[in-house]
């Protein structure tokens, strides 16, 4: 494995007198560094039975009752109904684990519980020693960490036929929105220590486990897949947003309603959880599909205009979450296939493995430029056909959009003998679908440029505040029009605010009328001033055309 720089030492080494898969007893966090991927492919629950576990329980927690075990890929977990009426659960950590990681996780769910109270998150309940953890030791002295967490009633997404809707997927993607956000002024200086499989920032050590992978063709694929990891998804994805994000949610931790598979009531597993891009939060919510399903982008899609309803995605994240979700699943494949061949305990957590690599297939005949389109379009951002990165072109097809054009909106008027389809623009250039650059002196934006940051952050914060007209005091407007008349001659000293040249051409012509008590104007040839009834009078771009009858009165035209 890559070496790598441990973080600080701020949890002290926890002894222990065994072996663990045949690695030399050190403390934890430099065992999980030194673990190869063929280490971690090895489950290695913890050895607690039952009534073990249960007078640890008892005696640490005061807490007594029935249990029942649950599903888990790396810690021994169990729920138990207390007779008291509290129903928890107890999870007892493998022993690879940091206590740094440990403590990460739970004061991770503290901070979402302070930031978003409403968030359905487990609550971490302390022992009576009041920690939020404790250490105990297995038979043979190795030593665990345990801890408990409120049980959140409800039921398993991908067990609930029901829930396999788009309402519902939409659901998940604020719900993840929503924890990312409270997450997002977290810090822990383990949050990149947590070393497992499913981390997708550290796909590429799984490459070597695709030969495992008995069928050819899926081989092939994943070969493929992890190829344009390396050379494109990963380098892209290091330019997103990090932080620290949850990165588990898929159908098997997130619980429904019984009685309304729309609505959410819990989400749960933070054993994953580590600082890494938010686009690994939406591609694992959006990797559990039902028996029938032949279209991830749709999952996908409504995963990720959730997400985006509640924590906005920027236009590189949104482009990125079809070759995300491309990886993931093949991850998911190829660690599914290597634990099988490694493990003879197999996958027994995972309910749906055999969809990862079906819906692989289905996501990677689909393509690329069709998935970006279909997902900028349900994030409402704009579909622009400009070259990606690696060359794609995501245009709309040119003939379909101009007849589109034509029926919706009129004719096109145009200077040029076809008319550009520009989709994007950036200071003083214009980017058509093609890729193609054009240098702009023609439009009525060259002062500042195209998307200039200062401005286009300005309208965000105002729209995202107040969006009104002039009949409310509005402070905001107030000081533009101060700044505004500063400027201009002392007798100038008044503003009014329109929405366009049309009105305030009109909106000037009436001033001029009424000082004047004239209605005149004088033009000058193929004049256009706008669209109202008096702006249209000193257009004869309009209305030069028609016959002298029924060009306009009182208005003389300069040759």
């Amino acid at each position: 494995m890559r070496s790598a720089k441990l973080p600080p030492a701020d949890f002290p080494a926890e002894p222990c007198n065994c072996d663990v898969i045949a690695t030399p007893a050190v403390d934890n966090l430099a065992l999980r560094y030194a673990m190869s991927t063929d280490a971690l492919l090895l489950r290695n629950l913890p050895d607690f039975s039952p009534e073990a576990t249960r007078r640890l329980v008892a005696t640490r927690y005061g807490i007594e009752g029935t249990y029942r075990r649950l599903a888990s890929e790396r810690d021994l977990s169990w729920r138990i109904d207390g007779t008291d009426g509290r129903d928890v659960v107890v999870k007892i950590s493998n022993i690879g684990e940091p206590e740094g990681v440990v403590d990460m996780q739970i004061k991770a769910l503290n901070h979402i519980c302070e930031r978003d109270p409403t968030l359905p998150v487990p609550r971490v309940v302390p022992s009576l020693a009041g920690a939020p953890y404790e250490w105990i030791e297995d038979e043979r002295g190795c030593r665990h960490m345990v801890r408990v967490l409120t049980f959140l009633p409800g039921k398993v997404m991908e067990q609930v036929e029901e829930a396999f809707s788009a309402a519902t997927r939409f659901n998940i993607g604020v719900m993840v929105g929503r924890l990312a956000s409270a997450l997002r002024d977290f810090f822990h200086p383990y949050a990149g220590s947590n070393v497992h499989l499913w981390d997708i920032s550290r796909a590429l050590a799984l490459r070597p486990q695709i030969e495992k992978i008995s069928d050819a063709g899926l081989r092939q694929l994943c070969e493929e897949v992890f190829e344009r990891a390396e050379r494109f998804t990963l380098p892209q994805l290091s330019k997103t947003r990090r932080q620290v994000v949850h990165q588990d949610s898929h159908g098997g931790n997130i619980l429904v309603d019984p009685n309304d598979s729309t609505s959410l009531v819990g989400i749960i597993d933070f054993g994953d959880m580590g600082h890494n891009s938010i686009v690994a939060d939406i591609v694992t919510a959006s990797e559990t599909f039902s028996d029938f399903d032949d279209d991830p982008i749709a999952y996908l899609c409504d995963v990720a205009s959730g997400f985006d309803s509640t924590y906005p995605l920027e236009e590189n994240e949104i482009d990125l979450l079809f070759d995300a979700l491309l990886l993931r699943l093949a991850m998911a494949t190829v660690i599914v296939e290597a634990r099988e061949a490694t493990d003879e305990s197999g996958i027994p957590h995972i309910d749906n493995a055999s969809h990862y690599p079906r819906m692989m297939e289905l996501l990677s005949r689909q393509g690329r430029a069709q998935a970006v389109r279909r997902l900028r379009q349900a994030c409402r951002f704009p579909v622009y056909g400009a070259m990606s990165n690696d060359g794609e072109n995501l245009a709309t097809d040119y003939d379909v959009l101009r007849h589109e054009r034509e029926a919706h909106l009129g004719p096109i008027w145009h200077f040029y003998n076809k008319p550009l389809h520009i989709t994007r623009a950036r200071g003083a250039w214009m980017y058509g679908a093609d890729g193609t650059a054009y240098l702009d002196v023609y439009n009525n934006v060259p002062q500042i440029g195209h998307c200039h940051p200062h401005v286009a952050k300005a309208i965000y914060r105002q729209a995202n505040t107040l969006n009104t007209n002039t009949r409310y005091m509005c402070d905001v407007a107030v000081e533009y029009a101060v700044r505004l008349t500063a400027d201009l001659p002392d007798h100038l000293d008044a503003c009014i605010f329109v929405n366009s040249g049309s009105e305030a051409n009109d909106l000037a012509m009436q001033i001029a009328m009424s000082l004047s008590r004239r209605d005149g104007g004088l033009i000058i040839d193929q004049a256009y001033h706008g669209c109202t009834e008096l702006t249209t009078a000193l257009s004869n771009e309009s209305w030069r055309h028609l016959p002298a009858d029924e060009h306009p009165k009182r208005v003389e035209t300069l040759a």
